[in-house]
């Protein structure tokens, strides 16, 4: 029987980013108007595409399909934070990316993938994820502070992307980059 792995690519952040984003993170923290786990430094990128349980002899075949899409220097900013939710619960906030190549990127990495994956019906949302919401106290002001938080518009460079591992270790997940791609 063939051994899975879990996969994704994604765009790796600068340490200024990361650093700003951690600001932002513990600037929500102190509102205290949600129960919700923050997704660490060492985690944060921009997804493009979540291929879930893959076979590893497919994963040769992965790299090779991404290995075709060009990648173009594209400057990317951030923009404002929002939120992701499931009927009336909010279950992520984010910080909303602004940067039309990725979009493109997003949809080529999606045509080369098409084997591997299944067609997405949201469009792609550039973003990176602040927490992962457990529960909210009071949803007026945790609303209210998205609102009216404001984002610096940070500027910052993408040069490449990754198809990235994603596996438990000692009860801990890690992501470990399988191949970049420049």
């Amino acid at each position: 029987m063939t051994e899975t792995k879990r996969l994704f690519v994604a765009v790796p952040l600068p340490d200024d980013i990361l650093d700003y984003v951690e600001r932002v993170q513990a600037n929500f923290q102190k509102e205290k108007s949600f129960e919700g786990r923050n997704v660490l430094r060492k985690h944060q990128h921009i997804t493009i595409s979540f291929l879930g349980e893959v076979s590893e002899d497919q994963i040769p075949l992965i790299q090779d399909a991404l290995a075709t899409i060009r990648i173009e220097n594209m400057f990317a900013h951030l923009f404002s934070v929002d939120y992701f939710s499931s009927g009336d619960k909010i279950r992520v906030l984010f910080i909303y990316v602004i940067c039309p190549e990725l979009i493109t990127l997003s949809k080529n990495i999606e045509l080369v993938l098409s084997e591997w994956t299944d067609v997405e019906n949201r469009s792609f949302a550039p973003h990176i994820t602040l927490a992962r919401v457990k529960l909210v106290f009071d949803k007026h002001a945790l609303l209210d502070f998205v609102n009216r938080y404001e984002i610096e518009k940070k500027q910052f460079k993408i040069t490449q992307f990754a198809l990235f591992e994603s596996v438990q270790v000692k009860g801990e997940l890690e992501h470990r980059v399988l191949q970049l791609f420049i």
